[in-house]
C-alpha cells in the first residue's frame, strides 16, 4: 500500500490567506462580535485548509482510492485506467495544486489529481497496469 499526499500550491495557499485577511478586516470594520467572526470567517477558512491538506491518493490491491478529509471520495480499479496526461485545469477536483494530472479510466470517466511525487505515483500505477499511456 502506497499513500500519496496532494501537492499544495503556493498560489492556492496565498488565496486562502488573502481571503482570510480580507474577511477578518471586513468583519472588524463592521463591528461584528467575536463569536460571529469566529463562526462566519475563521471556522470556514480552517475547514477549507483542513480539506486541502488532507487529500490523499492510496494505491493498494489493484485499486486507487482518493480520500478528502479522511472520507472516501472515489475508488478506481487500476486496471481500468487508460491514460494519464498533464493538465492545468482550474475545475473543482480533489487536487490542492494547479500542477495536476488527469486520469482517464473506464470508457468516459476522468479524475484530476495533484500528487506531490507524480513520477512515483505514475510508476506505481503502471506497475499494476503496464498498459497505461502517459503523456506529461
Amino acid at each position: 500500500m502506497k499513500i500519496y499526499h496532494s501537492k499544495l500550491s503556493p498560489a492556492i495557499l496565498f488565496l486562502i490567506v488573502l481571503v482570510f485577511a480580507i474577511s477578518i478586516f471586513a468583519a472588524m470594520n463592521s463591528h461584528a462580535s467575536v463569536l460571529s467572526i469566529s463562526f462566519g470567517v475563521v471556522l470556514p477558512i480552517i475547514l477549507i485548509f483542513v480539506v486541502l491538506t488532507t487529500i490523499t491518493y492510496t494505491v493498494k490491491e489493484g485499486e486507487l482510492q482518493v480520500r478528502v478529509a479522511g472520507f472516501l471520495y472515489r475508488r478506481i480499479p487500476v486496471r481500468t485506467i487508460r491514460k494519464i496526461e498533464k493538465t492545468r485545469t482550474i475545475l473543482s477536483a480533489p487536487a490542492a495544486s494547479l500542477d495536476r494530472i488527469i486520469l482517464y479510466y473506464n470508457r468516459w470517466d476522468e479524475i484530476v489529481l495533484s500528487p506531490k511525487d507524480k513520477e512515483q505515483f505514475i510508476a506505481d500505477l503502471q506497475e499494476e497496469n503496464p498498459s497505461i499511456e502517459v503523456n506529461l
